[in-house]
């Protein structure tokens, strides 16, 4: 057959793109599920359109063109949601490990345990106790809790105390 006597979207009845509409919304909704299927057909039919060059043989292959088109029209919806589409990240950080060298976690526990006995013995009531809060509280809370002024004046605090009871302990500066 010549080219001439092809057919192109351009030469089909209004009739006939209104009954391909219909038929591909009915596709969209029915056959995928799709709660965006005027949209979707709308999207077929303009893709149908824009394309000059396509060419068929009988007005009767036109719907057979749409659901070409629409299979084209699905697949790039669903490349499109999945670029956009994401599952926010849980965020759960892990627990601190025990970081201390050489010692496992047991072995911590008695150090700590020793330092804690350390500070009771030889620490006034009010800092032994500015040190046992610091375990769970933080600088703001201990300030609040023991009428220091401020959560830095507590960091210092802590970092002397702390110093000390190395010194009482025996560890020098490399093992800090």
């Amino acid at each position: 057959m010549p080219t001439g006597s092809m057919l192109n979207c351009r030469s089909i009845a209004p009739e006939t793109w209104e009954h391909a509409r219909q038929a591909l919304v009915f596709y969209f909704t029915y056959r995928l599920g799709a709660d965006n299927a005027e949209d979707l057909a709308h999207d077929t039919l303009t893709a149908i359109l824009a394309r000059d060059d396509y060419e068929f043989e009988k007005e009767e292959d036109f719907l057979k063109v749409c659901y070409g088109f629409a299979n084209h029209t699905v697949k790039e919806g669903i490349r499109k949601a999945a670029k956009h589409n994401y599952t926010p990240l849980e965020f759960d950080p892990p627990a601190p490990g025990n970081k201390t060298q050489g010692l496992n976690e047991a072995e911590a526990r008695v150090y700590l345990q020793e330092i804690l006995q350390l500070g009771r013995e030889r620490l006034s009531q009010k800092d032994y106790e500015i040190l046992k809060s610091a375990i769970s509280l933080d600088g703001k809370e201990i300030a609040k809790a023991f009428g220091i002024s401020d959560a830095n004046n507590v960091r210092v605090r802590l970092h002397r105390l702390r110093k000390l009871l190395a010194g009482w302990a025996g560890w020098g500066k490399s093992q800090l």
